[in-house]
Protein backbone atom coordinates (compact mmCIF):
# COMPACT_ATOMS: atom_id res chain seq x y z
CA UNK A 1 0.00 0.00 0.00
CA UNK A 2 1.23 3.46 -0.85
CA UNK A 3 0.45 6.29 1.58
CA UNK A 4 0.41 9.84 0.21
CA UNK A 5 -0.25 13.27 1.69
CA UNK A 6 -2.01 15.88 -0.48
CA UNK A 7 -0.43 19.27 -1.23
CA UNK A 8 3.08 18.04 -0.43
CA UNK A 9 6.03 16.19 -1.85
CA UNK A 10 5.97 12.52 -0.87
CA UNK A 11 8.79 9.99 -0.92
CA UNK A 12 7.73 6.52 -1.97
CA UNK A 13 9.81 3.35 -1.80
CA UNK A 14 8.80 0.64 -4.27
CA UNK A 15 10.26 -2.26 -6.30
CA UNK A 16 9.27 -1.29 -9.83
CA UNK A 17 12.68 -1.79 -11.48
CA UNK A 18 12.51 -5.52 -10.77
CA UNK A 19 9.56 -5.85 -13.17
CA UNK A 20 10.20 -2.99 -15.56
CA UNK A 21 11.21 -3.24 -19.18
CA UNK A 22 12.57 -0.86 -21.82
CA UNK A 23 10.51 2.27 -21.13
CA UNK A 24 12.15 5.43 -19.85
CA UNK A 25 9.42 6.40 -17.39
CA UNK A 26 6.69 5.11 -15.13
CA UNK A 27 3.15 6.36 -15.13
CA UNK A 28 1.47 6.02 -11.77
CA UNK A 29 -2.29 6.03 -12.32
CA UNK A 30 -4.40 6.62 -9.22
CA UNK A 31 -8.10 5.84 -9.47
CA UNK A 32 -10.33 7.13 -6.68
CA UNK A 33 -12.38 4.14 -5.53
CA UNK A 34 -15.42 6.20 -4.52
CA UNK A 35 -15.61 8.46 -7.59
CA UNK A 36 -13.81 6.37 -10.25
CA UNK A 37 -11.77 9.46 -11.23
CA UNK A 38 -8.20 8.92 -12.41
CA UNK A 39 -5.07 11.00 -11.94
CA UNK A 40 -1.77 10.21 -13.68
CA UNK A 41 1.73 11.01 -12.42
CA UNK A 42 4.74 10.64 -14.72
CA UNK A 43 7.94 9.57 -12.97
CA UNK A 44 11.15 9.37 -14.98
CA UNK A 45 13.30 6.32 -14.27
CA UNK A 46 16.33 8.61 -14.06
CA UNK A 47 14.70 10.31 -11.05
CA UNK A 48 15.29 7.22 -8.93
CA UNK A 49 16.80 8.34 -5.61
CA UNK A 50 17.74 4.83 -4.45
CA UNK A 51 21.36 3.97 -3.77
CA UNK A 52 20.55 0.30 -4.44
CA UNK A 53 18.39 0.27 -7.56
CA UNK A 54 18.71 -3.49 -7.98
CA UNK A 55 16.94 -3.87 -4.65
CA UNK A 56 14.46 -1.00 -4.37
CA UNK A 57 13.41 2.28 -5.96
CA UNK A 58 12.88 5.58 -4.19
CA UNK A 59 11.03 8.43 -5.83
CA UNK A 60 9.96 11.89 -4.80
CA UNK A 61 6.38 12.56 -5.88
CA UNK A 62 4.75 15.99 -5.72
CA UNK A 63 1.06 15.42 -5.05
CA UNK A 64 -1.14 18.46 -5.62
CA UNK A 65 -4.60 18.95 -4.25
CA UNK A 66 -5.55 15.30 -4.59
CA UNK A 67 -8.73 14.40 -2.72
CA UNK A 68 -8.22 12.34 0.42
CA UNK A 69 -9.48 8.77 0.40
CA UNK A 70 -8.79 5.32 -1.00
CA UNK A 71 -7.35 4.71 -4.46
CA UNK A 72 -6.41 1.84 -6.72
CA UNK A 73 -3.13 2.29 -8.52
CA UNK A 74 -1.49 0.87 -11.59
CA UNK A 75 2.11 1.54 -12.60
CA UNK A 76 2.90 1.43 -16.31
CA UNK A 77 6.36 1.09 -17.87
CA UNK A 78 6.34 3.26 -20.97
CA UNK A 79 8.26 5.70 -23.13
CA UNK A 80 5.28 7.95 -23.82
CA UNK A 81 1.68 7.28 -22.72
CA UNK A 82 -0.39 4.68 -20.90
CA UNK A 83 -1.81 3.39 -24.19
CA UNK A 84 1.76 2.77 -25.44
CA UNK A 85 2.84 1.06 -22.21
CA UNK A 86 5.26 -1.83 -22.50
CA UNK A 87 4.02 -3.47 -19.31
CA UNK A 88 1.99 -3.03 -16.16
CA UNK A 89 4.66 -3.09 -13.48
CA UNK A 90 2.51 -3.11 -10.36
CA UNK A 91 -1.05 -2.74 -9.11
CA UNK A 92 -2.29 -2.13 -5.61
CA UNK A 93 -4.00 0.22 -3.19
CA UNK A 94 -3.06 3.74 -2.19
CA UNK A 95 -4.40 5.96 0.55
CA UNK A 96 -4.29 9.74 0.48
CA UNK A 97 -4.58 11.34 3.89
CA UNK A 98 -3.65 14.54 5.65
CA UNK A 99 -0.92 13.72 8.15
CA UNK A 100 -0.31 15.85 11.19
CA UNK A 101 2.74 14.99 13.21
CA UNK A 102 2.38 15.43 16.94
CA UNK A 103 4.62 14.13 19.66
CA UNK A 104 3.54 13.15 23.13
CA UNK A 105 5.97 13.71 25.97
CA UNK A 106 5.70 12.06 29.33
CA UNK A 107 7.38 12.81 32.64
CA UNK A 108 9.72 10.11 33.91
CA UNK A 109 8.12 8.63 37.01
CA UNK A 110 10.28 5.54 37.35
CA UNK A 111 11.44 4.86 40.90
CA UNK A 112 14.45 2.69 41.51
CA UNK A 113 15.20 0.61 44.58
CA UNK A 114 18.88 0.16 45.32
CA UNK A 115 19.84 -3.20 46.76
CA UNK A 116 23.05 -3.11 48.70
CA UNK A 117 24.66 -4.50 51.81
CA UNK A 118 21.58 -4.02 53.99
CA UNK A 119 19.12 -6.58 55.30
CA UNK A 120 17.29 -6.71 52.03
CA UNK A 121 18.00 -9.82 50.05
CA UNK A 122 18.03 -9.68 46.32
CA UNK A 123 16.99 -13.31 45.92
CA UNK A 124 14.55 -15.32 48.01
CA UNK A 125 16.56 -18.19 49.46
CA UNK A 126 13.37 -20.19 50.07
CA UNK A 127 12.80 -20.30 46.35
CA UNK A 128 16.27 -21.44 45.26
CA UNK A 129 18.97 -21.94 47.90
CA UNK A 130 21.77 -21.71 45.33
CA UNK A 131 21.25 -17.94 45.23
CA UNK A 132 21.68 -17.43 48.99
Amino acid sequence: MIYLSPNSTNTIVVTWTQRSSSGDRYILRLTNIAKNATTDFTILKTANLSSYTNRYDKFSLAVGSLETGSYRYEVYDTSSTVSAAVAVVETGLAYVQVVSLTFNTFANSIQYTVFGSSDERVFDSTFDPSFA
